[in-house]
């Protein structure tokens, strides 16, 4: 959880007046179900040159659709995971598990899983930009080189994309306040 906007925006106040270096990096949660910081944060840190360094653009795993598919052992979603309530208190709703299927249904077709929407949307889809980052927090050799597989494709099918933002448009009433 970051600073909400009225915070950070006293925070630049504060080192402005007193000539004090401002950040030059926000970092907080990104992903294709949870983008309230388009219309709160970034603007933001637009106007003050500070770069945003999106993680969790998988959801911790939830956009791997191994959740919403009860396949969850050994994720962060298994109950013996330490983090297990955390993770399901934050997307075991189901217009999350909703969203995954239209994600799976749409991206069936064409070869393209939840996983490689997800992260193909966030690079080259999302509001981020050239000095922005992505940290994907892999914990395998073998989901560096997914991911990077998945990147590697390039950007998703145009009706794929604005799959995407129906998406969001459905959630944004209550995912929206997320930063």
């Amino acid at each position: 959880m970051g600073f909400e906007p009225d915070q950070l925006q006293a925070f630049l106040d504060v080192a402005s007046k007193n000539n004090r270096v401002k950040p030059t990096v926000y970092q907080g949660e990104y992903n294709i179900l949870t983008r309230g910081l388009e219309k709160k944060i970034l603007p933001l840190l637009r106007a003050n040159g500070i770069s945003y360094y999106a993680h969790c653009p998988l959801a911790a795993g939830f956009l791997t659709g191994k959740f919403t598919n009860d396949q969850h052992a050994g994720t962060r979603f298994a109950t013996d995971h330490p983090l297990h309530q955390v993770f399901h208190s934050r997307y075991d709703v189901p217009a999350l598990h909703e969203a995954v299927k239209t994600l799976e249904r749409v991206g069936e077709s064409r070869g393209i899983s939840v996983r490689d929407a997800s992260l193909r949307w966030i690079f080259y889809h999302s509001a981020l930009r050239g000095d922005d980052g992505i940290i994907t927090g892999c914990t395998t050799l073998e989901q560096i080189r997914e991911n990077a597989e998945s990147v590697a494709c390039g950007p998703l099918p145009d009706d794929m994309a604005e799959v995407a933002e129906q998406i969001w448009a459905a959630l944004s009433a209550t995912r929206g306040d997320l930063l």
